[in-house]
């Protein structure tokens, strides 16, 4: 029988099974409900294998068994050599390259970013042994196919297309991406000299490059990432061919959006780049980057070998004989001066931040084999500092993120701390805290949470006993407060409803209300949900005792409160908290608009509960609701309420 030529199956389960069963190492992999022929397996197990590249472990071999047209069980094979651990080191690896990636940067700035990391942190193998994602990303060190896997892993973990490219002609891999409905190649290995070069030497001359620039050094025309000639069958873009960094032989490091480069055609000068706008801002470097030829007096050598590396909110570099230090905003700091015995084993080369760690070489020329590998005397990792009662962290933009606050009473939040603007309040900031009573929150914070870039909004006030109020300076652009109750700018999103805020009843119809929005409120009694479609998280009413009703118009709302009812999230509140309504539109009892006076034993002994008075009623008189089952009124601010009118437990509202 006659194999098919195309499968026609669901190829994309068929993957997934392959892929998951792969994942979990399982010695035979089952394939029975797919209908896939011998031959297609074979070919979607490859494409599997080409497409994922933390397949590492599995050896590419590949046996099945099958009756009549259709494969039952694959059995793949795997390289024994990997051990769990390895492929634990290995995912941990790609979570922490990725993770050092800004969660706004573009597709651009993550594809330079992974370019300069990967070239700056594998070395090319000349035993020729190594050769996966593992190899490149772990160990350091791979040839072309471990370069090429390891960058489409890190492209897929960061939701950028990319596939592998190779070549027989040429014995090589590289990759092509796709970037704004683009195709460009960009070929990590060729950037990194086999040769060893000083730390941090990053060529760019391979990158996001078209079909005809690539050309002039991959030689042939077949092209193929597997499935098609890719050379002849894929349009690329020449957008870049003439691009900026094509003189940038350093990587660059980025500090937000900020980029930091030296020219190698250029010794006076360093950039630094806004990558979202192109604009270009030159700065004179301390003094001029000409590199002496090691033991020759009065002789240089030609060309830039100032490198960049970024940390702790700075971009530090190497100048001959010292390590420097630039801000964002291009101020400069000497760092540190080689020794005297440095400097009889030649100059400072290069710089790389690896791990918790900044090092510098020093060699005695740009291209040596004797480098020698040195730990920068500084402090990696976060930057922290006190200042004025409050303890903070320096993000890797340059600003300044609140992780304690010593202070009590009316607390203002300043906008800046020791020179560094304060954008961001880390979480659970006065997650139950006593003693604080108001929070003034600057126009310059816009972001809550450890993780600023995940903007969690939930707990930074959650549980802070005696907050009687929250406000938002003007101008700031991402929250706002109402009342001292704390919004989104747009106001669709509660934040939070301080706990000891004054009132027993509150209006709001916000679309979404955060987890322990109103937690622990000791004076709310009654909540109105105006908007119909309101949701809120868990934990939302966590331990309110006081507050008893519970009203929506109906929609979403009402049917997730019912639910949670059910469900015990609302009836016994999660914790505590016994809420003994559920108030729609038509359980509130509207008076007559006619209505102007309630006279004595009106309500006498009724059971209504929440009873609207209209705004034109001018009095209530003594002794109206006596006795009655009164928790709720609701009347004009000109309406009279004589003493006795009303039980004395009921909460009045005026409106």
């Amino acid at each position: 029988m006659l194999p098919r030529v195309k499968y026609v199956g669901n190829e994309a389960a068929l993957k997934q099974a392959l892929y998951q069963g792969l994942c979990a190492r399982q010695q035979t992999i089952d394939v029975r409900n797919y209908m896939v022929s011998p031959s297609e397996i074979a070919e979607i197990y490859r494409q599997v294998l080409n497409d994922n590249s933390d397949l590492f472990y599995v050896n590419g071999g590949l046996t099945w068994n099958y009756s009549g047209a259709y494969v039952n069980y694959v059995v793949p094979g795997y390289d024994s050599t990997y051990t769990d651990a390895d492929v634990s080191a290995y995912q941990e690896t790609v979570q922490r390259i990725t993770g050092m990636m800004e969660a706004d940067w573009s597709d651009m700035e993550k594809l330079l970013f992974l370019h300069d990391y990967l070239v700056t942190h594998c070395e090319y193998d000349l035993s020729y042994e190594r050769y996966s994602a593992y190899d490149a990303l772990v160990v350091g060190s791979s040839v072309c196919q471990g370069y090429a896997e390891a960058f489409h892993a890190l492209c897929a973990r960061s939701g950028i297309a990319s596939s592998l490219i190779s070549s027989r002609t040429i014995n090589h891999a590289w990759n092509l991406v796709m970037v704004g409905g683009e195709n460009f190649y960009i070929d990590c290995t060729w950037d990194d000299p086999a040769n060893q070069w000083y730390e941090g030497y990053c060529n760019h001359t391979n990158f996001m490059r078209s079909r005809s620039a690539l050309a002039e050094n991959h030689d042939g025309t077949d092209w193929t990432d597997g499935a098609r000639n890719v050379y002849t069958d894929v349009q690329t873009s020449t957008h870049f061919d003439d691009a900026w960094w094509t003189d940038v032989v350093t990587a660059v490091p980025m500090i937000g959006h900020t980029g930091a480069y030296t020219l190698s055609s250029n010794s006076n000068n360093f950039y630094l780049r806004d990558m979202r706008t192109g604009t270009v801002t030159s700065y004179r470097l301390p003094v001029s980057a000409v590199w002496p030829v090691f033991g020759v007096q009065y002789s240089n050598w030609n060309g830039n070998f100032c490198s960049f590396a970024a940390a702790n909110g700075l971009f530090y570099f190497t100048m001959p004989t010292a390590v420097w230090s630039a801000s964002p905003a291009g101020e400069l700091s000497s760092v540190y001066t080689l020794t005297q015995n440095e400097l009889s084993q030649g100059y400072a080369y290069g710089i790389v931040a690896d791990g918790n760690a900044l090092y510098y070489s020093v060699g005695k020329q740009a291209c040596n084999t004797d480098f020698i590998r040195k730990a920068l005397p500084i402090q990696l990792g976060p930057v922290t500092g006190e200042c004025d009662g409050f303890a903070y962290e320096v993000l890797s933009d340059g600003t300044a993120s609140i992780t304690r606050c010593d202070k009590s009473g009316n607390v203002v939040i300043p906008g800046t701390l020791d020179g560094f603007t304060v954008t961001n309040l880390a979480s659970k900031l006065f997650y139950g805290v006593s003693g604080v009573t108001s929070v003034t929150i600057p126009a310059t914070v816009t972001g809550f949470g450890d993780d600023p870039a995940d903007n969690n909004w939930d707990y930074v006030f959650s549980y802070c006993y005696d907050l009687t109020r929250i406000t938002v300076e003007q101008g700031n652009p991402v929250f706002c407060s109402v009342d001292g109750v704390l919004y989104s700018k747009d106001q669709a999103t509660l934040i939070c409803y301080p706990c000891s805020r004054a009132g027993a009843v509150y209006h709001a119809q916000p679309q979404t209300i955060c987890c322990t929005a109103f937690a622990s409120n000791r004076n709310l009694k009654f909540l109105f949900l105006d908007e119909p479609d309101t949701w809120w998280y868990t934990y939302a009413f966590y331990n309110d005792p006081a507050l008893t009703v519970f009203y929506m118009p109906g929609g979403a709302a009402a049917q997730k409160a019912d639910m949670d009812r059910r469900d015990g999230r609302v009836e016994n509140g999660s914790s505590n908290n016994l809420w003994c309504s559920l108030v729609s539109s038509e359980s509130l009892c509207r008076l007559p608009a006619g209505l102007r006076v309630i006279s004595p034993e009106a309500f006498r002994g009724t059971e209504l509960p929440w009873v609207i008075v209209p705004a034109g009623c001018t009095r209530i008189e003594k002794n109206a609701f006596t006795e009655s089952g009164l928790v709720y009124l609701q009347a004009g601010t000109d309406t009279v309420i004589e003493n006795g009118a009303l039980p004395d437990s009921a909460v009045v509202e005026r409106r």
